[in-house]
């Protein structure tokens, strides 16, 4: 008997591998969307690192303004 004795084999193997290529696109997807998933994190976190630490100094220097006395202009200009 042949290998190729039944007419839906050929179709059967045809199905498969195309089944096989779907796999491999979706593999290579997943992959693609793993990286670019880890890129935006990378990406957020150089973002918050960058606002944090300008935003820091501001809150700190105005939370100083905020304590020194006002009425004392010499303490202000030692200040800036």
């Amino acid at each position: 008997m042949s290998e190729n004795t039944h007419p839906w084999q050929g179709e059967l193997q045809r199905a498969t591998a195309e089944i096989e290529q779907l796999r491999n696109q979706l593999r290579a997807a997943r992959a693609g969307a793993a990286q670019a998933r880890s890129e935006a994190h990378r990406k957020l976190q150089e973002f918050a690192r960058e606002v944090r630490v300008p935003l820091t100094s501001v809150l700190g220097f105005t939370d100083l303004l905020s304590v020194t006395h006002k009425g004392n202009p010499a303490e202000l200009n030692q200040l800036a």
